[in-house]
């Protein structure tokens, strides 16, 4: 399984930043901005920017 990371991301405004996912067949449900960790990243955190 590939490694994954998330970042909890807070507005100047004490809000928080997710993403609504819309796929077909599958009900509408929300994330945290991520992704996959590549062999060429250096850390998780390179991974996120």
């Amino acid at each position: 399984m590939k490694e994954r990371v998330r970042a909890v991301l807070l507005t100047e405004n004490n809000t928080m930043l997710a993403i609504r996912r819309n796929r077909p067949g599958i009900p509408v449900y929300w994330v945290l901005p991520g992704g996959g960790v590549e062999p060429s990243d250096e850390s998780r955190e390179t991974a996120l920017h």
